[in-house]
């Protein structure tokens, strides 16, 4: 069995390297994107295990991607689970990620633990 792929997605390098060492340790391949745009290139052109998504990003914002992952074609796309980071933990914030279909919201100020129990939470999860 190969190892589950992550596909990290922020427009920031630093942000993107400091997720990606803290991964490390889960015995995946992690892959990164800079933008929604090439996030959704990659989850049409290779299987993922999970993708973890900021919300704010210039061009397609976070829950624009969720949204046009979970109405893709592709069972294995539109049900890919996906982790949204965000500074914004608000009520407003959480209900948006319900109606776009994400799994989880997980606070990008303080990621660490957080994040690593929800990406056990839904590696290898399959969407009913």
């Amino acid at each position: 069995m190969s190892p589950p792929t992550i596909l990290i997605v922020d427009d920031s390098f630093s942000v993107r390297r400091i997720l990606k060492a803290q991964m490390a340790s889960l015995q995946a391949e992690v892959l990164t994107a800079e933008s929604g745009e090439r996030a959704l290139q990659l989850a049409r052109l290779m299987p993922l295990s999970l993708m973890i998504v900021d919300i704010k990003m210039p061009g397609m914002d976070g829950f624009q991607l969720v949204e046009l992952i979970r109405k893709d074609s592709r069972e294995s796309v539109a049900k890919l689970p996906v982790i949204l980071l965000t500074s914004d933990c608000s009520e407003a914030a959480r209900t948006r990620m319900r109606e776009v279909g994400a799994d989880e919201l997980v606070d990008k100020a303080d990621p660490g633990s957080a994040l690593l129990a929800a990406i056990g939470r839904h590696l290898g999860k399959a969407r009913t």
